[in-house]
């Protein structure tokens, strides 16, 4: 009866390949690497065994010729290995299968932290069909053999190194397998296997549908804990690949082997219990959002409703046809041969090492300049495009400097910060104003100030404690590990000492874990976040961390299906529509209609044999003809499967077989070549910090770009056999599957937000830029980081090891019991082990790795050095290896000689450019060291704010909120007067220092031609901006202070940003831009504390810990060079100062000299050199000596904003003079570039009321009748720029009141000669008392300006001689533009 559950089939790729002794070709051409399986062995608990790593690197010293590969000869016997020979057959698991989802939580949420995955089918039906032409030609005709054989693969199938008979091949029949918890041990591990073949004819279902059976597991791709697991033919055998090779019984009953042979195999897979497929057990979904889920979609989902299927069952299924089998490669091509002479051609420069694949991608094409392909030159003229759209030069170096943030890892964990938010509306009960610029309108009350000052002070604490407790645990896990690996640890401690220090970390565990549950209760005790629309979480400045290396391997094609990143194409049963069997079949193929009508309802499911049968069927339809004189002719079914068609310019899959007949399930003569991982060996020489300084190191840019600030060797410095402090790293990487793919998805959003006319012109239309999209996509690149390489340096290591804890699916950790057992000597036990939570992926150096030598530090906090490489080796999925450096013994290992990008570049050999400088002896250019500038070991990052001083002398400087004004003043050059004029934050008018008078230099009284602020007239509105007088001091009084400032101004306006459209440009010639005067502070936080040495037998003396504290690395703030900056200078910072026993960030900016970049050549203004760079020091404050109660307590508040109050005195002050309109960078060379820009609000306000004016007079004037004091015209604090505009009123009527012919009296006004009337008023002065017995004071008015032709009058006496003002009728800038 015909099954009515519906069955989804899943095309799989297959991929064969031919083994023979010829495979272990000799360098450069691809050899095969020795089978090297997990060593479970190494999980046990005992320090003779523990190892890092369970997954050993492949030595290739002796693996060619093949007489001494241990893979296809006995070396003991000398005999070569005919059984391991044969065809090698790998089903690559859909990515359904690959990927895990969180696990949902029984509060709705979904715990990252306990991902399920999928179970992968774990029975596999392999069809196996002879073609003519095989040898020993007459084993059919014999009966030792069939056209046509099946065998099952039992994945899942749990076996025992117990049950093994002599026989067993255990590195080729089985699979090394972690069974965690139950009954099994950890030192039995190394002793289990899973993975079991059987002949079909001999193999029965044997697993119960449903409850435990130890014979058999779940079976995932994470199960044996090993990232090669699915993909790796050497570590799946019997599980998802299989070895065939073509052994038959001969006459005498021996077993023999077929010489030669042509094969075609198909695979059918399913999941023995119904309820571990996924497409089956939907839990709740329907099947079309499962499908989804999946990574699956339905071929011609028309008129099919999936949602109103029932559960359903997933069949995989994959063909190849015409698979090679002979005892050699002749006239087989052979890609992996092809890719390792490239690989080993040391003069093409076949690697490159770059800090992202984008970065080593553009090194490649760069240094391949002549040679590359169009698709390459293209991607070179889109590099800066690929952050920033502008075609601008100083755009484009923009986007140059930005794209130095991809070096860096972000970590996730940087922070929260709380704001108000953008929805809060004053007509709420909390009173928070309405605002399209929230920040523009809204000014918080005391109390909610103060309220979000606690509430991010609590945030900060508690972000500080998340991160603080992660390193706490993987200390931890740390010293775990190592008691347990370190057999000498007890001759140079004791137990009670190791014991206590254990309780020591537990308990630092246990006291931030209650840190943050009352911190978390304070955060959400708030009364901010009792109404849901006032504030809102923002994000902190991000931690981040330099990456490893990223190594690029050109000419390597992509091994990854072209779509495999899609969804997979799935077929319902209904839709294969294969034409059944004809009723005589080939004598070939007579088998198969054996195996659908009998084999199959005998041995697999009910539900799947029918799907199966069809699928058998269209095995037979779809092959490819055996020879050129066959008249075979495909039937296709109604719906091709994925796999049975071909790639069509470079990605674009079309249905069915090539014009030459070649299809994606065929063998095509060739011999796969899949790389899955490199394994390298380097040597890192550490050169002393002292030899290193920040500035512009002699290292040749790329053509076009810009020198960069960052870290190099001093001049002078000789490095040359600083070989001392060596350390040998190691390590293994997944290949990427595609560097293209990233790179394709950073121009896919190019083009969408540049328009097509600004591309190059063979980009410009949709289907060149999508053929290009996919060029990229399949660049014969292959690229991985150098995974371990920083973490090796802080005596780290990467791996798959034991560890102390255990997480079954889908459940809690829990502590093994085996691994309290092995730490109870050093105080370990079940619960402190659940202490360590989830850090444990990484082990400590411990006692692993040596250091003899006792003056040298084993811990690197921060990388400066030169490396090389010793080893380069990249492995397929069937072994195939090829080597960049001869892996045959050698004295001296043969150089290998990258391509470098800018970053890694070694400098200039000061005593002769030709050479390099380096630890080593080699030319420019041609080096085989790349040289890793200073950057820290350990995510940290630059704070850069604005500061703001804070009433509380106890606190001083601090981080303006976002609602304080950072600005302390505005300086506007008078051209006009050649005077400087000052200007309150808020764009008052304070004072004017002018050139001229008896001393030299002039000033102002305070606040004229204005009215003072409320009346203000001693200048007590100025109290809270003392520098700002200070500063006008120093104008006044100092020689040649004014002149050199304006100097210095005048030369920076080349070289930073155009003014904005809106700006005033017609002033410039009389008044100059305003620029801000502003304290910046910047400090360099580590996210974590200090890194500590992990090695144990290392007798460097660490009393000097923690070394990394002790670093000072300078800043570069603003660079003349770089036009979007608006630096104009600094003035240096104030000395540290000492307040209530706690070091604040106080004292006053040192305002003798401006450091700037446009020196007047006096001593006023002084040219920044490497000398004056700011300089700042890591540090971490730890949250686990603060004390916070459970309850919400003012204590807390105290606690937490002393805390916040620590962070501020770590920062480094200066007082900066820039453009308002730009951003002010901070270049550091350690990490992303830093930039501060003023907020819109804060600008606006000060443009919106700061207007252009300067002194004029004595003019002499004919009529001066209408120069009478108005008091509702007097000039206001603010200007009063209603009476301005009234007056322009008057002006405007008078000129367009007039009729023809009729004599109209013009408004009263100064008639002025060569002035546009309309843009300008003057400001008249008037002595005037306010009442009897008042001092006389002076007070303005504003009048039109009356316009004047050049033709003299002749006017009659009496003249007047005026002096006063003209004044711009409006703001420097219009305020909607800002």
């Amino acid at each position: 009866m015909a099954s009515t559950t519906p069955v989804i089939c899943l095309p799989v790729k297959l991929d064969a390949y031919s083994l023979n002794p010829s495979a272990c070709g000799a360098f450069p051409s691809a050899t095969l690497a020795p089978l090297a399986q997990p060593n479970f062995t190494f999980l046990r608990l005992d320090s003779q065994l523990m190892e890092p790593d369970v997954l050993q690197f492949h030595d290739l010293h002796n693996a060619s010729p093949a007489a001494l590969n241990p893979r296809v000869t006995n070396l003991v016997t000398g005999e070569s290995r005919v059984e391991r020979q044969g065809v090698y057959l790998h089903w690559m698991l859909p990515r359904t299968y690959r990927s895990g989802a969180a696990k949902p939580a029984a509060n709705g949420d979904d715990d990252i932290n306990k991902p399920e995955f999928r179970l992968a089918p774990d029975r596999w039906l392999i069809l196996r069909r002879l073609h003519p032409g095989f040898q020993p030609s007459d084993v059919i005709s014999s009966k030792r053999m069939k056209w046509i054989e099946a065998w099952v693969v039992e994945s899942n199938r749990v076996r025992r190194i117990t049950e093994f008979g002599q026989d067993i091949d255990i590195e080729l029949e089985c699979s090394p397998f972690v069974i965690g918890g139950g009954s099994e041990t950890l030192d039995s591990q190394a002793e289990i296997f899973i993975g079991h073949k059987t002949h079909l004819s001999d193999w029965n279902e044997s697993r119960a549908a449903t409850g435990d059976d130890p014979n058999f597991v779940d079976l995932n791709v994470t199960g044996p804990a090993n990232p090669l697991f699915a993909d790796y033919t050497p570590h799946n055998a019997n599980v998802f690949s299989i070895l065939d090779n073509f052994a038959y019984k001969d006459s005498k009953g021996d077993v023999a082997y077929l010489t030669s042979a042509t094969a075609s195999y198909y695979v059918l897979g399913w999941h023995s219990r119904v309820d571990d497929d996924n497409l089956h057990n939907l839990g709740g979904k329907t099947l079309g959002a499962a499908l989804r889920e999946s990574l699956l979609e339905l071929m011609d989902p028309e008129d099919i409703n999936l949602n109103l299927f029932p559960p359903s069952r997933a069949l995989c299924h994959g063909a190849i046809y015409g698979v090679k089998y002979q005892p050699d490669m002749a006239g087989i091509n052979v890609p992996a041969d092809i890719a390792g002479q490239k690989l080993a051609d040391k003069d093409s420069h076949p690697v490159t090492v770059g800090t992202t694949p984008l970065d080593a991608i553009l090194a490649y094409i760069r240094s391949h300049s002549g040679s590359t392909t169009p698709v390459e030159d293209d991607i070179l003229h889109l590099e800066t495009l690929l952050l920033k759209q502008e075609d601008d030069i100083d755009s484009q170096q923009e986007a140059l400097d930005m794209l130095t943030a991809n070096n860096f890892k972000p970590t996730q964990e940087s922070g929260v910060h709380w704001h108000f938010s953008v929805t809060a509306s004053n007509d709420s009960p909390n009173g928070v104003a309405p605002s399209k610029k929230t920040q523009q309108v809204f000014v918080p009350s005391a109390d909610q100030q103060r309220d979000l000052a606690t509430l991010n002070a609590f945030q900060v604490a508690y972000d500080s404690a998340a991160r603080e407790l992660k390193s706490a645990q993987w200390e931890l896990f740390a010293k775990w590990w190592t008691f347990c690996a370190d057999g000498t640890l007890l001759t140079r401690k004791s137990e009670s000492e190791l014991a206590a220090e254990t309780m020591a970390q537990v308990q630092l565990i246990g006291s931030l874990q209650d840190k943050m549950t009352a911190l978390k209760n304070m955060i959400q005790a708030s009364p901010l976040l009792q109404t849901p629309v006032l504030v809102e979480k923002g994000s902190q400045a991000v931690f981040s961390k330099q990456d490893d290396p990223t190594i690029l391997v050109p000419g390597v094609e992509n091994p990854w299906p072209v779509d495999w990143l899609k969804n997979l194409r799935v077929r319902l049963h209904s839709q294969i529509g294969a034409r059944a069997l004809p009723t005589t079949l080939p004598v070939e193929w007579g088998d198969l209609g054996t195996a659908i009508k009998t084999d199959i309802p005998k041995k697999l499911p009910s539900d799947i044999q029918s799907t199966a049968s069809s699928l058998l069927a269209e095995f037979f339809n779809l092959h490819p003809k055996d020879s050129t004189d066959d008249t075979w002719v495909e039937q296709p079914s109604a719906l091709l499967p994925v796999y049975h068609d071909h790639v069509e310019d470079i990605s674009d899959v079309k249905e069915g077989p090539a014009s030459d007949g070649t299809s994606r399930d065929q063998w095509n003569t060739t011999q796969p070549y899949f790389p899955l991982f490199l394994e390298y060996e380097l040597r890192y020489y550490h050169l002393d910090k002292d030899y290193w300084e920040f500035g512009i190191p002699d290292i040749d840019p790329m053509p076009g770009n810009p020198h960069r600030a960052r870290y190099g060797l001093r001049d002078g410095a000789n490095v040359d056999g600083e070989t001392e402090d060596e350390r040998v790293i190691r390590g293994r990487i997944l290949v990427l599957p595609q560097p293209g793919f990233l790179l394709s998805t950073n121009i896919q959003r190019l083009f969408a937000a540049t328009n097509a006319k600004d591309l190059p012109p063979d980009l410009q239309s949709e289907d060149e830029r999508a053929k290009f999209l996919s060029e990229v996509q399949q660049l014969a690149y292959l690229s991985s980081p150098l995974a371990g390489f920083i973490d090796h340096l802080i005596t780290i290591l990467n791996g798959t090891h034991i560890k102390p804890t255990i997480r079954k699916p889908g459940q809690s950790l829990e502590a093994l019991e085996e691994a309290a057992t092995a730490g109870k000597g050093a105080g370990f036990c079940v619960d402190n082990i659940t202490f360590m939570g989830i850090e444990t992926n990484k082990t400590p150096y411990a006692d692993y790795i040596g250091f003899p030598n006792e003056k040298i530090d084993p811990l690197k906090p921060v990388t400066h050095g030169q490396f090389k490489f010793t080893r380069l080796d990249i492995i397929d999925k069937f072994g195939q290896a090829i080597s960049a450096i001869d892996p045959k013994p050698a004295r001296l290992i043969p150089p290998l000689y990258p391509a470098l990008s800018e970053y890694f570049h070694p400098q200039h050999l000061s005593s002769d450019r030709g050479q390099a400088k380096t630890v080593g002896q080699d030319p420019y250019g041609h080096c085989q060291f790349a040289q890793f500038p200073p950057t820290i070991n350990q995510e940290a990052r630059l704070n850069a704010n604005f500061l703001h001083l804070d009433p509380d002398p106890a606190i001083g400087w601090r981080p303006c909120t976002e609602w304080e004004d950072p600005v302390w003043g505005f300086l506007v050059v008078n051209y006009a007067e050649y005077a400087l004029q000052v200007f309150l934050p808020d764009g008052t008018f304070y004072r004017e220092v002018r050139k001229g008078g008896p001393s030299g230099v002039t000033e102002t009284p305070s606040w004229k031609p204005f009215a003072p602020p409320d009346g203000d007239s001693n200048g007590k509105q100025t109290e809270q901006f003392p520098q700002l007088d200070r500063l006008i001091t120093k104008l006044k009084n100092e020689e040649g202070y004014l002149d050199e400032l304006i100097q210095t101004i005048n030369a920076s306006l080349g070289s930073i940003p155009h003014t904005p459209n809106q700006y005033a440009e017609f002033l410039n010639a009389i008044v100059g831009r305003p620029l801000a005067l502003a304290n910046v502070g910047i400090s360099l936080e580590l996210a974590a504390p200090p890194v500590k040495s992990q090695s144990s037998v290392s007798t460097y003396d660490q009393s000097d810990w923690p070394t990394l504290l002790k670093y000072s690395f300078a800043l570069k703030l603003g660079d003349k060079d770089r036009v979007y900056d608006g630096l104009v200078g600094y003035f240096s910072p104030p000395k540290p100062d000492t307040m209530l026993g706690e070091q604040t960030l106080s004292g006053e900016l040192d305002l003798d000299t401006l450091l700037t970049y446009f020196p007047s050549g006096g001593n006023s203004t002084k040219k920044i050199t490497n000398d004056d760079y700011p300089r700042v020091s890591p540090y971490h404050l730890s949250v686990s000596d603060l004390e916070f109660t459970m309850d919400a307590t003012t204590q807390n508040e105290v606690v937490a904003r002393d805390l916040a109050k620590a962070h501020a005195a770590r920062m480094t002050m200066v007082g900066a003079l820039f453009d308002p309109f730009s951003k002010v960078h901070v270049y550091s060379g350690i990490l992303p570039i830093t930039s501060l820009q003023l907020p819109p609000w804060s600008l606006q306000k000060a443009m919106e009321r700061m207007t252009a004016f300067f002194h004029m007079g004595p003019l002499l004037i004919t009529d001066a009748r209408g120069l009478k004091f108005d008091p509702t015209k007097a000039l206001t604090p603010d200007y009063n720029l209603a009476a301005l505009q009234e007056v322009a009123e008057d002006d405007k009527e008078g000129q367009e009141g007039s009729e023809p012919g009729v004599q109209t009296s013009a408004p009263v006004g100064i008639a002025l000669p060569a002035i546009k009337s309309a843009e300008w008023n003057w400001l008249a002065p008037f002595i005037v008392t306010e009442a009897a017995g008042d001092d006389r004071d002076t007070k303005w008015n504003p009048f039109v300006i009356s316009h004047l032709d050049n033709k003299p009058k002749y006017e009659k006496g009496p003249y007047t001689a005026i002096e006063g003002y003209l004044q711009l009728k409006h703001p420097i800038t219009a305020p909607d533009t800002i």
